[in-house]
């Protein structure tokens, strides 16, 4: 998914490096939502108690009432305990929209936006609102209306249409709100969950089970109407942490974001983006920079990267630069523990789980 054309020609930031928490949507909302790395060791269900500031809460203080559509439904893999946790104004999945199936995974991505944008239309003119679209097009398999620019030959190429679907959907959302508002401002943040994989790295197909650029890279981009806000691109490296502080910042109350893991992106300082997987391998990692560190914590065996040389992740330089892989794992492992202690502290999972 990209940024909405009719939205970068009236400035916005694109990221060029943003990275995944988590290469699954569910627990990938953990970081989306409250501006927190999950933590591995904690299941879904887990997050139900979450005690931490939400985007909702930060959202609803700025006189916002906040709403989540999702043309998928809530109840698969363990999602709406984290949406529960959330704390939306209002928040419908396809069981509650309702209307025709598209394939096994929800309803059109059309219809989603129609009961979005009823609601907008159900506001106050004046009222200040926050909507969260969740689309279900680009999982598979990979349903989508014809007519994508792709002939739809293989597995590949039916995600791409799916995601130009998508991507169609949320420029003609971005479009009806323009519409409706008028001259006043709006912000839209356009974020993917994770990546897919199609067989870039050997046993690497979908994007649970590993740490490679195909699984976490993800488009990232916030675009403005009616705020002064020049078109520009962050070269430097983005997590999902850091999409709520930068949009509190884009919104001028940056400050609430102190408890936050990410940063804002507007801040002139170089980023890091950490990651973990575990529904196979128990997986952790790091990009800083030009590297990318990956560990596996069964084998204790490190993959490092240079990206600016490799980006393919074809050379292993683990063997070349044990310093750094150290250094990495050393810094990983620490913030890993804390993390988890710290989410259960805040309500995360019960003590001692």
């Amino acid at each position: 998914m990209r940024c909405p054309r009719s939205a970068r020609s009236r400035g916005g930031l694109r990221v060029d490096a943003a990275y995944a928490a988590y290469p699954e949507s569910i627990r990938g909302l953990v970081a989306l939502f409250f501006g927190l790395h999950p933590a591995p060791g904690l299941e879904a269900h887990d997050y139900a108690g979450l005690r931490a500031p939400a985007l909702a809460d930060e959202l609803r203080s700025l006189g916002c009432r906040t709403a989540l559509f999702h043309a998928g439904w809530f109840d698969y893999l363990g999602m709406r305990p984290i949406v529960e946790a959330a704390r939306f104004d209002l928040a419908l999945d396809a069981r509650a929209i309702g209307g025709e199936s598209a394939a096994s995974f929800g309803v059109p991505e059309e219809r989603a936006i129609a009961r979005a944008l009823q609601w907008v239309d159900e506001l106050p003119p004046e009222q200040r609102f926050a909507l969260v679209y969740l689309p279900i097009a680009g999982h598979h398999p990979y349903a989508a209306p014809r007519g994508g620019p792709f002939e739809g030959r293989d597995e590949r190429e039916a995600w791409g249409n799916a995601l130009h679907y998508a991507d169609r959907e949320v420029a003609r959302l971005w479009r009806e709100l323009r519409a409706r508002r008028g001259s006043r401002p709006l912000l839209l943040a356009v974020v993917g969950d994770h990546g897919q994989a199609f067989g870039e790295h050997p046993r690497n197909v979908g994007h649970s089970f590993f740490l490679y650029e195909e699984n976490l890279r993800v488009p990232l981009c916030f675009a403005v109407a009616g705020l002064e806000l020049p078109p520009a691109e962050i070269s430097g490296v983005a997590s999902h942490v850091d999409v709520l502080p930068t949009l509190l910042d884009l919104l001028g109350a940056e400050e609430r974001a102190e408890d936050m893991d990410g940063r804002s992106l507007l801040r002139e300082e170089d980023g890091a983006a950490l990651f973990f997987a575990d529904y196979g391998l128990p997986l952790i990692g790091l990009r800083e920079g030009r590297w990318k560190w990956v560990y596996d914590l069964a084998s204790e065996r490190s993959e490092l990267f240079d990206l600016a040389r490799d980006p393919g992740e074809t050379r292993n330089l683990a063997a070349v630069e044990p310093e750094r892989c150290a250094a990495y794992a050393q810094r990983s492992q620490n913030l890993w523990g804390a993390q988890q202690e710290r989410l259960r502290a805040l309500g995360g999972a019960p003590a001692g789980r």
